[in-house]
């Protein structure tokens, strides 16, 4: 997503690596409510063939007007993250239009924060950005609707105004704290396990490679020119990703916005790894806590 535009059990979670192929495998049966599901054409603009057992979707924000999801639907696209908060001032006016037409559309659709960890604790921007999702069920789950809420982190494409530096004027070690702040607070609001939008080197840079949060799912951001070898620069320690933006230049949902003045055109291409149903499988997951340990428990011997 382009800029401009702790004690638990992962249940139900997706985090698969995705070798090469040739063929986009049919995404799988349709959901009651849904308009059927055909099989996503096996076209990328990032070269000529789909990596098999992958589901494409797509990501949008305020800059793009008039989305038409029908189109996007009818171009492969099953999924969509939409762009619902920035720091803790900022909610996409296009917000609620585009996470409910998108459903209606009968793609499976998330909502993403970007962060800004220069301006704000992580406990407030979580609370905002789940505040911005009141009327539109919070971020939780909803049937097979929902994807886990998404934390989008990127270098500060604000650094030569704000006075900090591409990782928000945050030591690694305080980057580290703000994200884990951020998590925990989502999925205490949520009952969700949220995903990580990055790349593998803002990661280095800004965390210091930190692997404490390899069990939350990735949303990997790594353009490519020929998606079919699959994504291999991946940040410190995740086995493979759950999503892959591998284009923001593409051109698959060309004219599915409107064109009015100012508007951006929808040139991000994502990839889920895995059948259709898998990715039912993530919208349906949730958070499960480990349970409470059990402990032996001695009864004293009643004295005489």
């Amino acid at each position: 997503m382009p800029h401009g535009r702790a004690a638990a059990l992962i249940a139900g979670l997706i985090v698969l690596g995705v070798a090469g192929s040739t063929v986009l495998q049919d995404p799988g049966p349709s959901r009651a409510g849904s308009p059927p599901v055909a099989a996503a054409a096996p076209f990328t603009s990032a070269g000529s063939a789909l990596p098999d057992q992958t589901v494409p979707g797509l990501d949008v924000s305020a800059y793009q007007h008039g989305v038409s999801f029908r189109k996007a639907y009818a171009r492969g696209a099953r999924f969509v993250y939409i762009k619902a908060t920035e720091g803790d001032t900022y909610t996409s006016a296009r917000l609620a239009n585009q996470y409910t037409t998108a459903k209606a559309a009968g793609l499976i659709r998330g909502a993403y924060h970007f962060a800004k960890p220069n301006t704000s604790t992580a406990v407030k921007q979580a609370e905002y950005f789940v505040a911005s999702l009141g009327e539109l069920g919070r971020g939780r789950v909803d049937g097979g609707w929902t994807l886990p809420p998404l934390l989008d982190l990127e270098f500060n494409p604000y650094a030569a105004s704000d006075g900090t530096n591409s990782c928000w004027g945050l030591t690694p070690k305080q980057m580290q704290r703000w994200v884990s702040a951020y998590l925990d607070t989502v999925t205490g609001l949520t009952g969700r396990v949220p995903a990580i939008y990055t790349n593998a080197n803002w990661w280095k840079t800004c965390t210091g490679g930190s692997t404490d949060f390899t069990s939350y799912p990735l949303f990997l951001a790594r353009y490519v020119d020929d998606v079919s070898g699959g994504s291999i620069d991946l940040p410190n320690g995740w086995p493979g990703w759950t999503i892959w933006q591998y284009t923001s230049t593409g051109s698959r949902y060309k004219g599915i916005t409107n064109r009015t003045k100012g508007d951006v055109a929808a040139s991000d291409e994502n990839l889920f790894a895995g059948s259709f149903d898998d990715l039912v499988a993530l919208a349906e997951s949730r958070f499960e806590a480990l349970p409470e340990p059990q402990t032996d428990r001695i009864t004293p011997a009643s004295g005489d």
